[in-house]
Order: structure tokens, then C-alpha cells, then sequence
């Protein structure tokens, strides 16, 4: 074999990886062999499948698998379990220490079995003589990532190692390559135009490609001795980028349905297809939201023609008899509303697809993501306060994003959202207010409330001192990488700030209480109150002749039904669309005849009632239709599933090294 491609854990087992499938697509069109292989896959068996599932579930930003891994790249350096563990405790909330101590019971129980699992891979792969060893590195794949190659080159020194992903854009794949020898060649950025020719000069020329024949975005053992190249703009190191994404083969996803086929765990694992219709985001070139890293240093969209998505999704969903499918993009391409949605609708497959959309959907996209089988979606909503959002950059205001949420519940479309909490200048006030409305809202879809993070890549890392912060990398680093604290910085994509901020980033569903800020307190007490109700509340109206009978379950109803005929349901209905509270008097009074003043009466009637939100200078009808469509199921989600452990019998560990 030429190349062994490679998708170390903890990548998630539902789905096959999208980055490695698609270079094994280029590779073999341009005359190479080469093989994805599925050591996550491997780790499942190997560890059996309770603890697996356990110690999956940690966050990235917790950095624990990073460091349950570390112990074999850097078998020098082990770090004292307690003291990380004790970090981790410190940084969670009092709701999520059950959890937390489970994960970290079974890491704890994981710990001492990952030199075997790591030597065991390396023997399995080298068994495949592959010339060429290259691991995918996102998320906390990093150190898995790098204890395979070093075994690897352990075992055979003549073998060329390769690391590529998230993890090594731009000074962080310089900085990887630096620091660890074992690793012959990093690749930052976008690998589809430069794989076949690298590895093409690789097994022509051997390991020592003078500098000059390296595409840009590519470290090889020369730049060692001859410094890395660097470019202006960015952090200062290259990034490979394609101009188009059209035109590039479909994956190829043979390789992760024979190792799925061969699992003992399969049927504990409810697959999912990803694939990529655009990379960049639209948005983020007009507007770069704050918080936001996920496009490294090239925020530039590209989206793939109609006719290229449709085919590939087709082809892919006939070869593998599947219809579920997450689009791993930043953000949907608003042109496919006139062209690849409307295919979808009309397929004779029911497709089930996730999406990440912005807040901005108008009620008819909504439905035409409902009849194109787009039922999961996750539309930036990260705060309901239109002052939040101004400081985020998102380019919407609250009433679009609650606007949002009621057409995704009334079309039975999901929808994942949060409100992110302790942003640079932004006031306590905000969430006693925004608390107010989250009680109305109860009948939508729930987000939950998390800390801002600072990532790499962000406009807060970018430019800590414009928003009067300083960041180092996330404490817990320091037990992972053996690394001076400069290259550390260079390795992180975590971060905190010196101030003594009450909330630490993704550690919990609801933040750390703050005394300090009791209109935050009040906002995380609401959400957790809701996420503890044993049903899911109604506001539902039923035509009924000249009157609306609402059904009303929420735990802030002032009663079960209202009864709402005459003008107040003319009022009420003239406010489906959120109109401006002055477009609302110019339209009742052109239309009905209606005074200022009696359309303020009866607003008021209606606000007592709780079936109106007055925000941002509109006012929204809060009620759902009958009949609202449902949600769909669990283990229907397009983002695929991991089912809960059963018996204990049932996931016992294959860690005798007999793993198909």
C-alpha cells in the first residue's frame, strides 16, 4: 500500500471521516493505493463498549482525552492523574459533577490500557505496508494522533509519517512539526490539490524534499534545518487552499462500512454520512462573529454547484442504502432554497439531513426544510438579546432568532441553539431581561446556557487587547504537551482570560452561579428549572369558527385554555409575523379601523394573558397552530447515534488484541 490513512480516537464511530475519504477518492484517481483505516472504531472493542461510551462523551474542551492519550506520544513526561482531574472538577458547575465524576472514573479505568491499544494499532496498520502513515487531527485527536506515528516510527524508521486536520492549521502544524521529530510531514489547510503531488515527490525522491518542492502549507524534515516558511496576514504561517470545490470526486466511504460490518458494537451504532456542499462561510467574510474559530485563518466560501450536491448525495445514498446524512458546512448556501431543496422534496427517498443554517430563515424556508427532509438543524442562535448579538457580530436581532425557534417547533424541524454568556462588556441586565422571555418561550425548542470560549482563530484571540483581554492556553495543557510555555501557546486552541470570568467555557449545561450577577443567576435557574420538567409544555391554538382556544402547559400559563375571539384575535394573528409595533397600528387602523389606543388595550389584554412577546420594537404572537408537526425520534437524528450501554455482559473489552 502507498498511503494508510488514518482516524485515530476519539473521533466519533457514527460516521466515517469525511477529510480522510475524500483524499483516498483523490489518491486512487491519481494512480495511488490507498486505505482509510478506523482505529476509533478499534478502541471501542478494545476498551469495551461502557467505558468507551463514557469517556467519548468529554467535551474538547476539557482537553481529558488529550491527556488520557499523552501518556504514550510523550511516555517521558507522565503527569499526575489527580492534580488534572482536580482542574477538571474546579472548572465544572455543581450540575454536572455526576457526570463528570463517571467520565472521570472511566478514564481513570481507560488509563492504563492505552500503551497497549497504541502499540497494538501501530502493529496492525504496519502489517498493511503502507509507505506512508498519515492521521487526521481534529478535536482531542491530536495526541492519539501523535502516539501512533511515534510508535509507528518506533517499530519501522523507514516508514514516512504524516499529520494533517484542524489541529495543524497554520503555527499550530508548524509548531507540531517542530516539536515532535517522529513526525515527518505536517500539512496546514485544504490537502485536496497538493496530496497526489506530495506523496507523488515523497515515494519518488525519499523523505528529504528540498523546500522548493513542498506546496505551500506543507512542513517537511528540510525546514528543520532551514526555518519554516511564513507569509503576512494570518498568524504568520502558510495555509493550503483550494479556489473551488467543485469538480472533486465523491468519498470514498468503503472503508468505514467494512469495519462498521466486521464491529462486534454495530449494533449499538446508528450511522450517518457526512458531506460537504460549501466550506468557508458567507457570513463570516461579511461579518466575523467574535467567538468564532471553525474556519482557521480562511473564512472565504466556496459552495459546490446544485448539480455536483445532488449527484453526490444521491450516489452515496444508493451505494450505501442510507439516508441520513450531516453536512459538516458553516453555514447553508441560501441559492439551494431554488435549486437542491426542491430535488430533495420531490425525491421518492424520505431524506433526513442536518444542516447549519443562520437565525435569519424566513417561516417558508423553514417549511421547505421540513419537504426536503432537512428535519435537524443548527441555526447560530447564541443569545436572545439583540445587545448580545450586536456584540457578537451575528448580524440579526432577537426577535429573528425567537421568530426562528417557533417555525422550527411549529415544522417539527430541531433545532440546536445556546445562549453564551460573559462576553467582554456585556451587561448583567441583560439576562434578568432575557430571563423574562426564556419562561415565555418555554413551548419552543430549549437551548441551554454555556460560558464563552475563547478559541483559536477567534476575533478575541486574534485581538485580545482591543476587548480588554489577555489569554493564555487552558491550564490544562500544561499536564498534556512537554512543551516550553511559548510553543504551548502555539499548540493550544483553548484558551482563558486573567479575569476572573464566573463562567468557563463548554464545561456544563448551566454556568457556574455568580453572586455578582443576579440577572445571570436568574436566566441559568429558568433553564434549569425547564430541563427538569417531565413534559413538554404547549401553546397551541385551534381554530374554532370565529375564536382561538390556546392550550396553554407552560409553567408560567396564568390558565389551561384562553378563549380569544373579535379583535383580540385579530391583533393576535396580525402578530404571527412579528410586525413592528408601529407597522401593527399603521395595518389595524388601514385595515380594521383600529386607534392607537385600541390596539395598545388590547395588546395588553393579550400580554397578560402571556401569549405576546414585545421585543425589539415588534411584537410576536407566541402561539403555535395545530397541527404542529412532530419531532422526529432520538435515534432518527441525521447526526447519527450512539445508544446508551445496556448490560454490563454486553460491552465487555476485547483488549486480547483480537480486534478484526
Amino acid at each position: 500500500m502507498d498511503i494508510c490513512l488514518v482516524n485515530m480516537p476519539p473521533a466519533e464511530v457514527v460516521r466515517p471521516s469525511l477529510g480522510l475519504s475524500l483524499l483516498k477518492s483523490i489518491l486512487v484517481r491519481d494512480g495511488f493505493t490507498a486505505e482509510v483505516v478506523y482505529p476509533n472504531m478499534w478502541f471501542m472493542e478494545y476498551v469495551g463498549y461502557r467505558d468507551f461510551y463514557h469517556v467519548v462523551q468529554t467535551p474538547p474542551s476539557q482537553i481529558s482525552l488529550e491527556w488520557l492519550f499523552a501518556q504514550s506520544a510523550f511516555p517521558d513526561n507522565r503527569t499526575d492523574p489527580d492534580t488534572f482531574f482536580s482542574l477538571l472538577r474546579d472548572r465544572a458547575d455543581e450540575d454536572e459533577q455526576e457526570s463528570l465524576e463517571t467520565r472521570i472514573d472511566r478514564t481513570q479505568k481507560v488509563y492504563p490500557l492505552i500503551p497497549g491499544f497504541i502499540d497494538w494499532t501501530a502493529q496492525a496498520i504496519l502489517k498493511k505496508e503502507p509507505r506512508i502513515v498519515a492521521c487526521t487531527s481534529v478535536f482531542q485527536q491530536h495526541t492519539a494522533s501523535l502516539a501512533l506515528l511515534r510508535r509507528v516510527k518506533e517499530l519501522n524508521p523507514d516508514i514516512i509519517t504524516m499529520i494533517g486536520g484542524a489541529n495543524c492549521e497554520t503555527v499550530m502544524g508548524k509548531t507540531t512539526h517542530e516539536c515532535f521529530p517522529w513526525v515527518d510531514f505536517a500539512v496546514s489547510g485544504e490537502a485536496d490539490e497538493l496530496i497526489s503531488p506530495l506523496c507523488r515527490e515523497i515515494l519518488d525522491h525519499g523523505i528529504e524534499v528540498p523546500a522548493a518542492r513542498l506546496p505551500e502549507g506543507v512542513y517537511g524534515p528540510v525546514h528543520r534545518k532551514t526555518g519554516y516558511p511564513t507569509v503576512t496576514g494570518g498568524d504568520g504561517y502558510p495555509r493550503a487552499v483550494v479556489d473551488s470545490i467543485n469538480g472533486l470526486p465523491f468519498p470514498d466511504y468503503d472503508d468505514f462500512f467494512e469495519e462498521l460490518g466486521a464491529n462486534i458494537y454495530r449494533g449499538s451504532i446508528i450511522s450517518t454520512l457526512p458531506i460537504e456542499t460549501s466550506r468557508g462561510c458567507w457570513w463570516g467574510e461579511r461579518s466575523h462573529c467574535t467567538f468564532c474559530g471553525l474556519n482557521g485563518s480562511g473564512m472565504n466560501y466556496r459552495s459546490k454547484s446544485p448539480e455536483e450536491v445532488i449527484a453526490e448525495i444521491e450516489h452515496l445514498s444508493d451505494k450505501h442504502n442510507i439516508t441520513r446524512f450531516e453536512a459538516v458546512d458553516n453555514i447553508l448556501d441560501m441559492n439551494y432554497f431554488e435549486s437542491v431543496l426542491p430535488h430533495f422534496e420531490k425525491s421518492e427517498k424520505t431524506f433526513n439531513i442536518f444542516y447549519e443554517t443562520k437565525a435569519n430563515l424566513k417561516p417558508y424556508h423553514v417549511e421547505q426544510l421540513r419537504r426536503s427532509g432537512i428535519h435537524w438543524i443548527q441555526p447560530g442562535i447564541e443569545s436572545l438579546h439583540s445587545k448580545t448579538l450586536k456584540l457578537m457580530g451575528k448580524g440579526c436581532a432577537s426577535w429573528q432568532n425567537v421568530q426562528l425557534l417557533k417555525s422550527c417547533r411549529q415544522n417539527g424541524v430541531s433545532a440546536s441553539w445556546a445562549i453564551i454568556a460573559n462576553f467582554p462588556s456585556e451587561k448583567d441586565e441583560w439576562h434578568d431581561e432575557t430571563a423574562q422571555w426564556i419562561s415565555l418561550i418555554s413551548h419552543l425548542p430549549r437551548g441551554n446556557l454555556i460560558g464563552l470560549r475563547f478559541d483559536r482563530y477567534s476575533l478575541y484571540h486574534n485581538n485580545p487587547e482591543s476587548y480588554g483581554l489577555k489569554l493564555q492556553p487552558v491550564e490544562m495543557y500544561r499536564y498534556v504537551y512537554p512543551v516550553p510555555e511559548e510553543k504551548l501557546a502555539d499548540l493550544a486552541y483553548f484558551f482563558d482570560s486573567d479575569e476572573e470570568f464566573p463562567l468557563r467555557g463548554h464545561l456544563a449545561n448551566h454556568p457556574i452561579p455568580h453572586p455578582n450577577r443576579p440577572g445571570l443567576e436568574k436566566l441559568r435557574q429558568i433553564i434549569h428549572d425547564l430541563k427538569k420538567l417531565d413534559y413538554e409544555p404547549k401553546l397551541l391554538a385551534r381554530r374554532k369558527g370565529d375564536t382561538l382556544e390556546i392550550e396553554d402547559t407552560r409553567p408560567c400559563a396564568v390558565a389551561p385554555l384562553h378563549i380569544i375571539g373579535g379583535d383580540a384575535r385579530r391583533v393576535l394573528e396580525s402578530c404571527d409575523e412579528a410586525p413592528t409595533k408601529a407597522g401593527l397600528y399603521a395595518t389595524l387602523e388601514k385595515e380594521d379601523g383600529f386607534s392607537e389606543q385600541k390596539t395598545d388595550d388590547t395588546l395588553e389584554q393579550l400580554r397578560s394573558k402571556k401569549l405576546i412577546l414585545e421585543i425589539d420594537r415588534r411584537v410576536l404572537s407566541l402561539a403555535l397552530y395545530d397541527p404542529v408537526y412532530e419531532l422526529p425520534e432520538y435515534a432518527k437524528f441525521s447526526l447519527g447515534t450512539l445508544l446508551p450501554p445496556k448490560e454490563e455482559a454486553d460491552t465487555a473489552p476485547r483488549n486480547d488484541c483480537a480486534v478484526a
